[in-house]
């Protein structure tokens, strides 16, 4: 009951009245005592500093907490939901990120040598155009860097470590280590002084599970859990003042990731790959599709190479 009627207390500072309502719906489910009918009382009379002072007295009488770190216990209150929150939206973040990594690797391995020849063949024929007009010059010159920008695209695929292959029960194994670790190294959520380590930490941990590298994963959560290495808390005169400010940062950061998840998911590629029921269906319709394109350009460019022949 105490820690619940602490969230009140902190709620009601806030003035967050739905939040506060579902909060007493909860309480009376587990306490139908007097005081906290009393209690309920209050709230529903919308009086509010009479409530306040009422929970204090209730607190101060358990020895729970005393009305001088009400603010505290409510700063780390918030605190603790807005880690949550922010581990929840980074691990969607993650997992958009994994799944157009792998929509990429797979487009590139059935379709990139095909678009490839596609983009060469476009080039070329706007070459032979070029000297006819202006537009074909400008289309000639478009043309040669959307396939010099292809062949960029198509070696860094190629540079990206393969996924390791892994069963339904290693994968959601791997999911929860990866959820519980971030919740314990992620460099928005630690303390200042150890931000650069756990932003290290947090690195290699997140390299590993984009790669479905589910040891080196597993060693990390191992070590983060056993020995506690960031510790989230401090305890100082200036206790208030520090944690208005990581609260203040981690609402920041989270409304910035959650702008980047907006952002991704929005993206053409994502968009493309979420409507995608069947990878193989899709792929191999798509060959299918190219396949016509690049005969049909490849005549083009042959018909056009003879008549450029024939005019020398």
């Amino acid at each position: 009951m105490n820690r619940r009627l602490r969230t009140i207390l902190h709620l009601l500072e806030q003035r967050k009245l739905t939040e506060l309502q579902l909060e007493f719906d909860a309480l009376l489910l587990e306490d139908q005592s007097e005081e906290v009918n009393y209690l309920y009382h209050l709230f529903n009379q919308k009086l509010y500093a009479e409530l306040s002072d009422a929970i204090q007295n209730v607190l101060q009488k358990t020895h729970q907490i005393a009305p001088s770190n009400v603010i505290i216990q409510g700063l780390k209150t918030q605190i603790s939901i807005l880690e949550t929150r922010l581990s929840v939206a980074q691990y969607k973040k993650t997992e958009i990120l994994k799944e157009i990594d792998k929509f990429r690797i797979r487009h590139n391995s059935d379709l990139g040598l095909l678009i490839g020849k596609i983009l060469k063949l476009q080039m070329e024929i706007f070459y032979l155009l070029q000297n006819d007009d202006e537009v074909h010059r400008v289309n000639y010159q478009e043309a040669k860097k959307d396939y010099t920008a292809y062949r960029h695209q198509r070696r860094s695929l190629k540079k990206f470590q393969p996924l390791q292959m892994l069963d339904e029960n290693q994968r959601e194994r791997m999911k929860k280590m990866y959820r519980e670790a971030t919740k314990l190294c992620h460099p928005d959520i630690v303390i200042e002084d150890l931000r650069a380590e756990a932003q290290k930490v947090f690195i290699e941990l997140h390299h590993a599970y984009m790669i479905n590298d589910i040891q080196k994963v597993e060693e990390i959560y191992k070590l983060l859990t056993r020995s506690k290495m960031f510790n989230k808390l401090r305890t100082s005169n200036e206790e208030r003042e520090l944690l208005e400010a990581r609260a203040a940062r981690l609402q920041a950061d989270l409304k910035i990731l959650q702008s980047e998840i907006a952002e991704l998911e929005e993206s053409k590629v994502y968009r493309t790959l979420i409507n995608i029921r069947d990878w193989d269906e899709y792929f191999d319709q798509m060959k299918i599709k190219l396949s016509a394109e690049y005969q049909s350009l490849k005549i083009e460019h042959e018909q056009l190479r003879k008549v450029r022949a024939q005019e020398k």
